[in-house]
């Protein structure tokens, strides 16, 4: 049985302002954090884009995608199967270092939604 996400664990690992959890039709899932549903729509758009972008230059998988922002926060999409996580980074926090402790929770996780 594979081991279902656990979006709590997110809220530990500093460096995260808030994130949401949404399907590639842009609904939502589950958040930590407060965003319009305009973001949700954006934040899937974004994943799809990013899985075509990865096909069209050859690369086999797409691992994530970086949006910065004018508030010196950025944006990291990861895309699970059916659903896209979408991270906002703290001001000041360090990519390098988010990165794997995110992945390290999301890889081999299942997505458990009510729906």
């Amino acid at each position: 049985m594979e081991p279902v996400l656990d979006l709590d664990k997110l809220s530990s690992i500093p460096g995260i302002k808030s994130y949401c959890l949404v399907k590639h039709d842009g609904s939502l899932v589950a958040e930590k954090g407060a965003a319009s549903t305009e973001v949700y729509q954006y934040i899937a758009l974004s994943s799809l884009n990013g899985e075509a972008i990865c096909s069209l230059l050859g690369h086999p998988q797409f691992n994530h995608m970086i949006l910065s922002r004018q508030s010196k926060e950025s944006i990291i999409i990861f895309p699970l199967e059916g659903h896209v996580l979408a991270i906002v980074k703290a001001p000041g926090a360090a990519t390098a270092e988010l990165n794997p402790k995110i992945r390290e929770l999301i890889i081999g996780s299942k997505i458990k939604t009510n729906a």
